[in-house]
């Protein structure tokens, strides 16, 4: 007989399996990819099932904070979720999932932004969330670049401030980040130009732009600059709909996404709507998110296009991928 055991909130002792736990799933280096994370000033956010003195699952949470044009969303990032081969089919993935969600609730976090697509999030209610574009950038007038060091933290969070939809960056934070030379679990490098800069990753021998920071044009000169320095035809560039491109393409978000307390959500944004929709439209959304559940307005706050202001602008992770 198989006795199934409650998720519970981790202790600092539990880092280390932890670590070694997600590791072996995921075939990284977890710890040293995702420093904030496994850190002991987070381990309040984290949830486990533990069973023989162990943890064998585990869901790891990030509580960050997201402006949108000034207006401060509170976030949970959803990661390094894993369970041991030994303990699956037990439903331990869910129940630890759905104590993290009320765990988050508590702490006034709205919307779960989760790295991954499988089924599991979707049985929980994420979806793939729009407003996401994709850029192929190729050879043309282009500015003198070079690697960025950690001495050019303060640089590049002051280019990245100067995006409208963004994390809050804390300086030190990201500096043990920066530090790991690692975005989204892979080998980064970051390039200065005149006034912006690009992080790039590989994949499948191709590189990606997964970050960048400046105007959209002093981007584009430093992200040809990079081609001409490495040697590459081109690059794919992830950008939001407010960047100028007039190539990009709509594409899908690295992972899923729920909004885990409409009450939270509006209360956060409600300057945001306000801004884009008249006070009798916001009173009006406040009505028919009365009759929603939480999957059914997610999809309508991150999908719908037809009204204004939706679908919520959200970031791309960038480095703040866990």
């Amino acid at each position: 007989m198989v006795i199934i055991v409650s998720p519970v909130v981790s202790k600092i002792e539990d880092i280390p399996a932890m670590i070694e736990l997600s590791s072996r799933v995921f075939k990284a280096d977890m710890g040293l990819s995702f420093p904030l994370l496994f850190s002991e000033e987070n381990i309040q956010n984290m949830t486990v099932i533990r069973e023989d003195g162990r943890p064998v699952t585990m869901i790891g949470m990030l509580p960050r904070e997201i402006s949108i044009f000034g207006h401060r969303l509170k976030v949970g990032l959803i990661g390094a979720v894993c369970t041991h081969s030994d303990y699956r089919g037990r439903d331990y993935g869910r129940l630890t999932l759905e104590m993290s969600e009320k765990l988050a609730i508590e702490k006034e976090i709205s919307i779960f932004v989760i790295s991954g697509t499988r089924g599991l999030y979707s049985r929980f209610g994420a979806i793939t969330p729009g407003g996401f574009f994709k850029l192929n950038v190729t050879s043309g007038e282009c500015c003198d670049v070079r690697e960025a060091t950690e001495g050019d933290i303060e640089r590049i969070l002051g280019l990245y401030r100067t995006k409208p939809v963004r994390y809050i960056r804390d300086l030190s934070e990201f500096s043990r980040v920066f530090s790991t030379g690692r975005v989204m679990a892979k080998e980064a490098k970051t390039y200065l130009g005149e006034e912006s800069y690009i992080t790039v990753i590989k994949r499948n021998n191709r590189p990606h732009i997964v970050e960048y920071g400046g105007h959209e044009e002093n981007v584009l000169r430093t992200a040809r600059g990079y081609l001409q320095l490495s040697g590459e035809s081109q690059a794919v560039m992830t950008v939001d709909r407010f960047f100028k491109g007039n190539e990009k393409t709509p594409c899908g978000f690295e992972g899923t996404m729920k909004i885990i307390s409409i009450e939270n959500f509006l209360k956060q944004l409600e300057g945001y709507f306000r801004e884009t929709i008249k006070p009798e439209g916001f009173k009006a959304l406040e009505r028919e998110a009365t009759k929603m559940s939480a999957e059914q307005f997610t999809r309508f706050a991150l999908t719908e296009d037809s009204i204004a202001g939706l679908p919520v602008p959200l970031p791309d992770y960038g480095f703040d991928y866990i």
